[in-house]
């Protein structure tokens, strides 16, 4: 990967080879996770979210209650690629405290099976959620920013503005873990170093060179910008700057320097995300895999028709307001249809022969002739075999069905 990006920066050198800012608060909230005393509240709440999603009493019973308590959150899983989905396993146990207590007192009680003693030992252990609350405090921050950052108008400066709220948050809160608040702090200055290290400061000295100024532009460039620094004309009568949206207000500025205004539109152009290419896999419902590696760019079309018309056939929902606080909200709203296990090797169904031939399109269709969404507890078909054989023009048919 590190070749990769130098190549890429030999080739197009008007590229700045920063890192991409999700990805470095998602490694933040990794690298937070990762002190030693919380390792083990981490596991139990893993513990504790896979035995009750992976027994249908005990999930009815957790569903009932929390209708009936109207709780928001639900129990959701950990993704390893995804370390600010700690956050809303954390939150998911949080909420879900009580209902683990009432399912504790009917355990081994009529119609209802005898949880096992580890289960029972984190449920009734108050400093296992106590510590869990305080990591919740810490990693909201960071799910927040996250959330924020996401936006397509998102700036290098937005970057350093959300690393140092994250830092003058958690320097405030009450962390009575020892060293806890210490090792939270150096993994934030850690992340910022490498968003602002030498990378950076030599990509900047040559913007002049990759972006076409030449030696009295640069000059002129340099004025421009200790005139704007120091609030002299025309900067000093910039009375609202703090109100309006940086990008804003540089295009709407026309009063001077037209070298800094056309220096800093060029730095806002500059997206330091991948959040939309993240969107578009998220959106077809294809998560990182080795598989999403090798998906061709034919495929990835295909997968998108499929999964539209799949969406099509889910049961119409009511929109949800959204929530203000990032860590409430998905990041992507559009139904779980997973398209991965159209991709494994082993299973026993019958498979969908599509032509080979390098002219038909329809040649890496995955061969799976039934997909399945699950809905809440049940597996509903959402695909039939008939709509698939209708999208293929060379099929093989035995007695009727896809060979």
């Amino acid at each position: 990967m590190t070749q990769m990006r130098a190549d890429l920066k030999n080739i197009y050198p008007n590229i700045i080879p920063i890192h991409c800012c999700l990805h470095a608060f998602n490694l933040l909230a990794k690298d937070i996770s990762a002190f030693p005393p919380l390792q083990k509240v981490i596991k139990n709440n893993q513990k504790l979210v896979n035995f009750f999603t992976s027994s249908y009493i005990w999930l009815r019973t957790l569903q009932e209650w929390q209708k009936k308590e109207k709780i928001q959150h639900s129990l959701t899983t950990f993704c390893e690629t995804r370390w600010y989905s700690l956050a809303k396993v954390c939150l998911g146990v949080k909420a879900f405290e009580k209902g683990f207590q009432q399912c504790i007192d009917l355990s081994g009680t009529s119609n209802y099976p005898t949880i096992r003693m580890e289960i029972q030992d984190i449920v009734t252990n108050r400093h296992h959620f106590a510590d869990n609350d305080i990591l919740i405090k810490v990693l909201i921050p960071i799910v927040d920013a996250i959330g924020r950052l996401e936006s397509k108008d998102t700036t290098l400066a937005d970057i350093f503005k959300e690393l140092l709220n994250i830092h003058c948050t958690i320097s405030t809160i009450n962390i009575p873990i020892d060293e806890f608040k210490n090792h939270t702090l150096t993994a934030i200055d850690k992340r910022a170093q490498q968003m602002s290290g030498d990378s950076i400061i030599k990509a900047s000295l040559e913007l002049a060179k990759a972006w076409n100024f030449n030696k009295r532009e640069a000059t002129l460039l340099f004025k421009e910008l200790i005139n704007y620094k120091n609030d002299d004309a025309p900067f000093d009568n910039q009375k609202n700057i703090k109100d309006i949206n940086p990008r804003i207000f540089w295009t709407r500025f026309t009063e001077g320097s037209p070298l800094l205004r056309r220096f800093a539109m060029k730095i806002f152009a500059i997206v330091p995300h991948t959040a939309t290419i993240e969107r578009l896999f998220s959106s077809l419902g294809i998560i990182k895999t080795k598989v999403r590696n090798r998906i061709s760019p034919t495929l990835m079309g295909m997968l998108g028709m499929l999964r539209h018309d799949l969406q099509q056939r889910l049961p119409e929902k009511k929109s949800k307001a959204k929530d203000k606080n990032f860590i409430n909200n998905d990041i992507e709203d559009t139904e779980d249809i997973n398209i991965e296990y159209f991709f494994e090797e082993d299973f026993n169904e019958e498979f969908l022969q599509i032509n080979v031939e390098p002219s038909n399109p329809l040649r890496e269709l995955p061969r799976r002739t039934t997909v399945y969404d699950n809905l809440g507890n049940q597996s509903q078909v959402l695909y039939s075999d008939a709509l698939t054989l209708s999208l293929a023009k060379d099929v093989t048919l035995t007695n009727g069905q896809a060979v």
